[in-house]
């Protein structure tokens, strides 16, 4: 009796054994599975990312090394998507929410189109002077232009916030596409949203809106919010960006009324 005891204690540890193993096995299966996406997609994040910078020299031809991308800079792909707007659509004058290595390969382009300038608007002073120095290296002054613009209180109807002070922008200047990539929107929610009702009597009508960081929960609410101010805001297809990158026309820039 003792023995048959024995042999169903032993069959029943061995059991538990093995299903043990078996559920270490399908967890350690199920994090292999995810790594293996993980590092496919960080893979084909780099190749993106290399393509994206070949395409900036190579399309924006800029004069000197560009300084580094990512991070708070604009990424590579992103910079792609932005320079093939700009050949395509050709503006003639460029607006821009922040400053730094976009705006150097926004003028540059400009340049080698031969018309255009760009003004982007900089909070930081101490950005603005990199960014202006940057200018001076790249002999970009003709293209390009660097604002100061504090950010100050500013009031909307459902937004209050602190957002450029744009009063240093001169009236005539009349953008035929506006690229929204500031201020940093990490104290304020939904901090980018004045670039559109503020700026709009900076834009000509069917001007175009890049926004950057597209695929965060504010700018995409930030965007619902602009379609209901706007009703004509568009969507136009473009390639996909590591962080997020949509592009908009407005075919009229007055705000519905209801």
């Amino acid at each position: 009796m003792t023995g048959y005891v024995m042999l169903a204690l032993f069959f029943l540890f061995t059991t538990a054994q093995l299903i043990v193993l078996y559920v270490v096995y399908q967890k350690l299966s199920g994090m292999i599975q995810l790594l293996g996406k993980e590092v496919g997609s960080n893979a084909r994040n780099v190749v993106s990312q290399v393509e994206g910078l070949l395409a900036v020299y190579t399309e924006a031809a800029p004069s000197h090394a560009l300084p580094r991308s990512g991070g708070w800079a604009a990424s590579p792909d992103m910079l792609h998507v932005l320079i093939s707007v700009i050949h395509s659509k050709r503006p003639s004058m460029v607006l821009e929410c922040s400053s730094g290595l976009s705006t150097i390969v926004i003028a540059s382009c400009l340049r080698r189109q031969g018309s255009g300038k760009v003004i982007s608007l900089e909070h930081s002073l101490e950005y603005a002077a990199k960014t202006r120095e940057l200018i001076r290296i790249h002999g970009l002054q003709e293209w390009a232009q660097v604002v100061d613009a504090p950010l100050i209180p500013v009031a909307l109807d459902g937004w209050a916030g602190c957002w450029y002070d744009v009063s240093a922008l001169s009236p005539a200047v009349k953008a035929d596409m506006l690229v929204v990539d500031g201020p940093p929107s990490d104290e304020v929610y939904l901090g980018r949203y004045p670039a559109l009702p503020v700026l709009t009597g900076h834009l000509k009508d069917n001007a175009l809106i890049l926004l950057d960081d597209s695929d965060r929960d504010a700018e995409r609410t930030m965007v619902t919010r602009w379609s209901k101010l706007y009703p004509t805001l568009r969507e136009i297809p473009v390639e996909r960006c590591e962080k997020g990158c949509r592009l908009f026309s407005v075919d009229q820039l007055s705000i519905a009324t209801s």
